[in-house]
């Protein structure tokens, strides 16, 4: 109410207050009270001109967005048709509702004075301070010691090439995110990590980061444990002359609890050296109790570092620290219950060009988590118009996920790793993805080489409206494993070129893997509709499936000399 200036309230008030103070106060007081409140209201709004208030706060608010205009003048529409009815209990309340509005925009205001926007050019020769254009600072390592607050800005000057990490501290909030973005015109502004990685010294045994040197950060950007930041509008590289523990943007959380608001988008990604094939942190050779190897050179894979390397990668990491011995003695690793399970939420993934990338484009993981285990997957993640060129594993693998949408992104050219197992957009450990309006062509060879995925664990997903082109390894395959699942998911409206180039018994456009009926292991309630498959070579449209239902399909071959033109 204190946008007006009330002597009426403000009499009123202090009336109120000697009342109370000689607890003189009643019910007929405070009906007496409220009665009286609403009639200066009331008085006071139908006096007020209301069109030259809002004009008013808006000139002065140049940070007032569109969603708080609208708001501003639905209320002030609501008040004019009270007031012209003379409704007084609607006069009061639109009265009311438009006062708080305005008051919250004026608050916004003054945080929004507060704000620091920090200015970064590597060509600036001065010893500047950040705070102008004109006094930029001129590396990364004088805004990675600053601590930022919501609402702040970290902005590289267009045609900069800055060389290291850049790792902002701090977080933003719902309302004022922290920005990392670009000014001025030219081109975006370059951030080459030059081959660094994340050093296995520097890792725990069981994955989160122990050591927080920038020198140790396998990334161009990176963040841990940081809330509603955007990253948007830059060029990004990692490359090296051997495989390692890289990426060009990380976002990595451990023993937070829900990590909010992580945008990424407009970047350009090229040339990052991460994991081509499936790893693990290092290899672990499996020992008895005494410490003698079960089987001689046997190695294991368990965190799979692939699946946090390459463009863009968000992985948090479950507290498996503490140890204890199983029925025979072998120690092996429990949850620990003092920490806490971390995930993200609301994360948004969009228009981003990335391109040569080892070993995929966009990833999220949750490595050690609980497979089955809702609470370890990530929440509301849009994944969204990107495009993937080139990536030697995968295009997009949202692991741990609970409802990702992944639509609209282009996948070319992905799994030229002999043994990397990769997949155009797959996920395992997920449930209610879906998975549309992406083109996903160019496999290039078959383990796995497919389209998309459906893997372990998942249930409730919808492929729906793809173009699937030319893929080595086969179009869409569902895959289970003993103890596993594979259930309850929709396949629709896609249309699958020439998807079986590795033509061999298990290879088809699409392909149900992994079923055994001596362990009643069976994909189930699979639904496959209204898809065009069209094939111009020897192969199989389909490849098993117990509890698969094809309806409503075309299968069609032609021959090549009918010219067929996929693209």
């Amino acid at each position: 109410m204190s946008y007006f200036d009330l002597e009426d309230l403000k009499n009123l008030n202090a009336d109120l207050v000697n009342k109370l103070l000689n607890k003189e106060v009643s019910e007929e007081y405070k009906t007496e009270y409220n009665n009286k409140l609403k009639a200066i209201v009331i008085k006071k709004a139908k006096k007020a001109d209301w069109k030259a208030l809002i004009r008013k706060l808006e000139a002065e608010s140049n940070n007032i967005n569109k969603n708080q205009l609208n708001k501003l003048n639905e209320d002030f529409s609501l008040l004019k048709t009270s007031l012209e009815n003379n409704e007084p209990e609607n006069i009061y309340n639109t009265t009311v509702n438009l006062i708080e509005a305005m008051a919250l925009i004026k608050d916004n205001k003054a945080i929004a004075a507060e704000f620091k926007t920090y200015y970064l050019d590597s060509n600036y020769q001065g010893n500047g301070d950040g705070l102008s254009e004109k006094t930029p600072f001129n590396n990364l390592d004088q805004i990675n010691k600053i601590k930022l607050n919501p609402g702040d800005k970290v902005l590289l000057k267009a045609n900069s090439v800055f060389k290291g990490v850049l790792w902002p501290k701090g977080s933003g909030s719902q309302e004022n995110p922290i920005t990392i973005s670009m000014y001025g015109s030219g081109n975006k502004p370059i951030i080459d990590a030059e081959g660094r990685k994340f050093l296995n010294a520097n890792k725990d045994i069981k994955g989160p980061m122990t050591d927080f040197k920038e020198n140790n950060i396998g990334a161009a950007v990176y963040l841990y444990n940081q809330d509603y930041i955007t990253i948007e509008n830059l060029y990004l590289t990692n490359p090296a002359t051997n495989q390692g523990d890289r990426s060009a943007i990380r976002v990595e959380g451990y023993n937070k609890g829900v990590i909010k608001g992580i945008v990424i988008r407009n970047n350009t990604i090229n040339h990052v050296n991460g994991w081509g094939t499936q790893d693990d942190i290092y290899t672990v050779k499996a020992v008895d109790k005494d410490g003698n190897l079960i089987k001689n050179g046997a190695n294991f894979f368990g965190a799979r570092t692939t699946h946090r390397t390459g463009g863009i990668n968000l992985v948090t990491y479950t507290a498996r620290e503490k140890e204890k011995k199983n029925k025979k003695g072998v120690l092996v690793q429990e949850l620990d219950p003092d920490k806490k399970i971390t995930i993200f939420e609301d994360v948004l993934i969009e228009n981003n060009d990335i391109e040569n990338v080892e070993a995929n484009g966009i990833t999220t993981t949750n490595i050690k988590g609980e497979l089955d285990n809702i609470a370890y997957r990530h929440r509301n993640v849009v994944i969204r118009n990107n495009k993937i060129i080139n990536a030697t594993r995968a295009g997009i693998i949202p692991l741990y996920t609970t409802g990702v949408i992944v639509d609209g992104n282009v996948v070319d050219t992905f799994q030229s790793h002999s043994s990397g197992y990769g997949v155009g957009i797959w996920a395992d450990r997920a449930d209610h993805m879906m998975f549309i309006n992406n083109i996903v062509r160019n496999g290039i060879n078959d383990k796995d080489g497919m389209g998309f995925n459906l893997d372990d664990m998942t249930k409730d997903g919808l492929i729906e409206n793809n173009l699937i082109i030319n893929n080595y390894g086969g179009g869409i395959m569902l895959h289970i494993r003993d103890a596993s699942y594979n259930k309850n998911h929709i396949i629709r409206g896609n249309i699958l070129i020439n998807n079986t180039l590795a033509f061999s018994p298990n290879k088809a456009q699409i392909i149900a893997i992994g079923e055994h009926p001596l362990t009643n292991t069976y994909i189930k309630n699979a639904k496959v509709y209204n898809n065009t498959f069209i094939q111009e070579m020897n192969g199989k449209m389909i490849f098993h499936g117990n509890e698969v239902l094809y309806k409503n399909n075309i299968f069609k071959y032609i021959n090549k000399d009918n010219n067929l033109n996929p693209n």
